[in-house]
């Protein structure tokens, strides 16, 4: 069995362009879902929540 490197370079390069290419416009998709499903008024509360929860995770790691 003869194993061709470069045939598996360029494979894994292609997985890990195409990888971080969905990591990329996963957040992006997502919130225009939530947005076109729920509207900007919950999407705003999301984010407000999602800040508080942030803050406070913030918040006990200095304090500890």
């Amino acid at each position: 069995m003869k194993l061709d490197f470069a045939k598996n370079t360029r494979r894994n390069m292609f997985a890990n362009a195409l990888g971080s290419g969905i990591r990329l416009l996963f957040p992006f998709l997502n919130r225009t879902l939530f947005l076109w499903l729920l509207g900007p008024k919950y999407l705003g509360l999301n984010g407000l929540f999602g800040s508080m929860a942030l803050s406070r995770g913030v918040a006990g790691l200095v304090s500890t």
